[in-house]
């Protein structure tokens, strides 16, 4: 006879223990009468050496197969809740899904209004209307917190923060991203004459006619002088959630960050901070950029946004010698980056093409798809430069209360600690980036063989394919556009054209009104010209104001030499703002919703 289970079973088992009870007592034997074998042990005598109820065996016996789909560890089975109402529940939880299928913004006052009016139409003899105030008058059920945080758990709805911000589900990007992959694909499979460099060993690891070392991605983010996040921990309860400005004006006053990452993960470009300010500077600025860090490549100009000439200085002086190998050998390079109007002048190109770079630009709105920073690696850049700022803080909060830090101090603390968090990136991340790429598509096999790791959020089952170049694609460089956003590019091509020639007449005739007779939207329009099309079409003053100017101005003309115009003054003759009429590039001010790409650049 098998011995009897030396613990007691309470009313309150567990899971494993209700389904060891019921295997003790379908398994055990016990003697028989006067010689006769062993037989099934009974409900009475398994009870007593269990030490439970016989009903509680009963139970547990009869519902074997409900226990047995318990999650671990569960005391009792919970059964699917359908509340009060579940045809009202059922019909507002199909409308929550479509709702947020298109991207709408769903709040509980939403829930509550849908609700009634499915109410309505499922009850009517239950509805009663005050002839006077037109209220209706619900009866037999009472639309509660309640019942609204049953719903809730019910159909595991919770309020979350917004991941994505878009006009368009991803499933509408889906052709101009499959788009893009396959001009990737046709640039990077090798053919017959195809251009792939020097051949440096099977030690070197090279994707299609590239190097991995040769395969990166730039993209331009804003940074703030102060970083408030706008969400804190703070005591339950509390109406008011404030948070301290380290200084007025700092969470207004923006910089660019423009950064490279590559495939293979090696660190290779410095950053470029680009600060609001005259590009050339006075004395004041010359002894500043003394303490900046030296990771860290700083400019200036009077958006505190990327122009050609930043773009233009970036290629020549550090994209062009990133390379591990000579720039003479002109090693295949593939560069993505996004539809950002200064960087598809043909002046920029000319530059690529010298170094032999393929030049593929992101369609528009697609960056928070495929764009490798933006995908994965913004996010925790930020987060480390944050870090860095709130421990400074820490560290330094009693000058930081007594207002000892000026801007220019903030600038050269925001270089130190950009380059700290640049490199603790490509330590901490180093796999994230190699990953990341291999996600987007642009470090797999061209064979198709590896298209399996594509993981492009909200997108499922794409495939590139293996897609051989057989010819040169259109002359015009729309090769990795689809027909809609063609046509939407020379619209806005003619559109910008007449908008360049309007100023360029001004020009000419020395018509430009004074700073203080231009209106809102003839001065945004200036001002945004050379960035049309990117995700940061505000004014100037987005990022600082007249009046912190003036008072910076006048902060560092007590500090400084007398007469000397302040660093971020701005002077009225030649206003840059990103746009230079002297360039000779015709389409500086191209806008498109997608892809201005070069043509296949290295095809023969």
């Amino acid at each position: 006879m098998a011995l009897a289970l030396n613990y007691t079973v309470q009313a309150t088992s567990t899971r494993e223990k209700k389904l060891q009870a019921v295997a003790y007592y379908e398994n055990t034997d016990m003697p028989g009468k006067k010689g006769m074998p062993d037989v099934p042990i009974t409900a009475s005598l398994a009870c007593k050496n269990l030490g439970i109820d016989r009903h509680c065996l009963r139970d547990w016996k009869k519902n074997k197969q409900k226990i047995l789909q318990m999650k671990k560890g569960a005391m009792r089975a919970r059964g699917q809740s359908h509340g009060k109402e579940p045809n009202l529940e059922f019909k507002l939880h199909s409308q929550f899904v479509e709702a947020r299928r298109i991207g709408r913004i769903i709040s509980a006052k939403w829930f509550l209004n849908h609700a009634k009016a499915i109410y309505r139409e499922l009850y009517p003899r239950r509805i009663s209307q005050d002839e006077v105030t037109g209220r209706f008058q619900y009866d037999h059920f009472s639309f509660s917190n309640t019942w609204f945080a049953g719903f809730r758990r019910r159909y595991r709805i919770a309020l979350r923060c917004k991941t994505k911000q878009a006009q368009k589900a991803p499933e509408d990007y889906r052709e101009k991203i499959e788009n893009w992959l396959k001009f990737n694909r046709r640039n990077t499979i090798k053919n017959e004459n195809s251009d792939y460099g020097i051949d440096r060993g099977p030690n070197v690891p090279t994707v299609g006619r590239f190097k991995l070392s040769e395969i990166a991605n730039m993209d331009q983010t804003p940074i703030a002088f102060d970083f408030l996040s706008g969400r804190t921990y703070d005591f339950k309860g509390s109406k008011t959630i404030w948070i301290k400005e380290q200084r007025s004006g700092w969470d207004r006053r923006q910089a660019t960050l423009q950064v490279c990452v590559y495939a293979d993960g090696i660190q290779r470009c410095r950053p470029l901070l680009i600060f609001h300010g005259d590009p050339l500077g006075d004395s004041r600025r010359r002894a500043e950029e003394k303490l900046y860090d030296k990771g860290v490549v700083v400019a200036f100009n009077k958006t505190a946004w990327a122009d050609g000439v930043n773009l233009r200085d970036w290629v020549k002086k550090q994209y062009a010698v990133a390379s591990p190998y000579f720039a003479r050998e002109k090693e295949p390079r593939l560069l993505c980056l996004d539809a950002f109007a200064p960087q598809m002048t043909p002046s920029l190109r000319k530059e690529f093409k010298k170094l032999n770079c393929t030049t593929s630009y992101i369609p528009g709105g697609c960056t928070g798809f495929v764009q490798v920073l933006d995908v994965s690696l913004n996010k925790p850049l930020k987060a480390l430069v944050a870090q860095a700022a709130s421990d400074h803080a820490d560290k330094y909060y009693e000058k930081y209360k007594a207002g000892g830090f000026t801007v220019g101090d903030r600038r050269v603390l925001l270089t130190q600690w950009v380059a700290e968090a640049w490199k603790q990136l490509h330590v901490q991340y180093k796999d994230t980036i190699i990953q990341t790429f291999r996600r987007v598509g642009l470090s797999l096999n061209p064979d198709g063989s590896e298209d399996h790791e594509i993981r492009i959020k909200g997108l499922e089952n794409i495939e590139v394919g293996d897609f051989s170049r057989k010819g040169p694609e259109l002359e015009n460089g729309l090769g990795s556009l689809i027909a809609s956003d063609i046509k939407a590019v020379e619209a806005l091509q003619a559109k910008l054209a007449t908008r360049v020639a309007k100023l360029d007449k001004e020009l000419i005739n020395d018509e430009v009104p004074a700073d203080d007779e231009v209106d809102d939207e003839d001065h945004e329009e200036v001002f945004t010209l050379g960035r049309m099309g990117t995700r940061s079409q505000t004014r100037v003053n987005r990022y600082f104001t007249n009046m912190e100017i003036e008072e910076e101005n006048r902060g560092d003309d007590s500090d400084g030499e007398d007469g000397e115009d302040g660093e971020d003054g701005e002077d009225d003759e030649g206003s840059e703002a990103g746009f230079d009429p002297s360039d000779d590039d015709d389409d500086f001010n191209q806008e498109i919703d997608g892809d201005l790409n070069m043509a296949d650049e290295n095809m023969v």
